[in-house]
């Protein structure tokens, strides 16, 4: 059971417009596993030019959480989305939250006791501040939605811009939703090309409806796609 509490300050929408010629990429969760992502996009050429999408869960069961974090944070072409182990992050340091540090200890979070309390504490006020709930990304006249969990409505937009989280209850199933794979059945969401999330793990990437769900690095290794005029292009 999750425990639902008022959240403190998160960014809730990011829209962002990629120019026609970029190159477009996807990641699943990272999961600090910055040497096996480093691999694989030099195995795609990515350079500054490019720009990497990334579906949250740069964090925790890996060896390299910070080194993740400040690699997006930092990196101009670089953008990603809240994943839950994030918000459990948050919620533990600077939310001082007991029940939440347990759970991100349990999760994998035990890393930030070899960490510089102040430089994490730092470094995740601007995770907060920085990574939103969703992200918008225009590119080559076709729209495409980032959001870690799942999203059970048919319409994006009227979601995207609200103007505020009021609870927990907000976002939950956006951060921690896992029922539209498990009942097989997830909404074509009609104002959008597609939906890319992470979270829950599998083993190859699956589509329901217009939307993705590429959280294959625990099982199979990491899942680097191209987006190519609103698709999914996976080899």
């Amino acid at each position: 059971m999750i425990r639902k509490e008022k959240l403190s300050i998160r960014r809730w929408h990011q829209v962002l417009s990629v120019s026609q010629s970029t190159r477009l990429f996807v990641v699943g969760d990272i999961h600090a596993n910055f040497q096996p992502l480093q691999k694989k996009l030099a195995q795609i050429q990515f350079n500054q030019h490019d720009i990497l999408l990334c579906c949250g869960d740069l964090i925790d069961r890996g060896p390299q959480s910070l080194e993740c974090l400040e690699w997006c944070l930092n990196s101009p072409n670089i953008y990603s989305v809240l994943g839950n182990h994030e918000d459990m992050a948050i919620r533990a340091r600077l939310e001082h939250s007991s029940f939440w540090l347990k759970n991100w200890v349990f999760n994998g979070g035990s890393w930030h006791h070899s960490v510089n309390s102040e430089k994490l504490n730092t470094i995740l006020q601007k995770t907060a501040s920085t990574l939103p709930i969703l992200m918008t990304v225009h590119h080559q006249a076709h729209t495409i939605g980032l959001c870690h969990g799942e999203f059970d409505h048919s319409l994006w937009q009227p979601i995207a811009e609200q103007a505020q989280i009021n609870s927990f209850e907000h976002i939950e199933k956006l951060l921690w939703g896992r029922s539209c794979l498990q009942n097989k059945r997830a909404p074509a969401v009609i104002d959008i090309d597609l939906i890319i999330h992470g979270h829950t793990p599998t083993k190859t990437p699956i589509r329901l409806a217009n939307q993705y769900w590429i959280d294959t690095g625990f099982i199979s290794g990491l899942t680097i796609a191209e987006i190519q005029a609103g698709q999914l292009i996976l080899n």
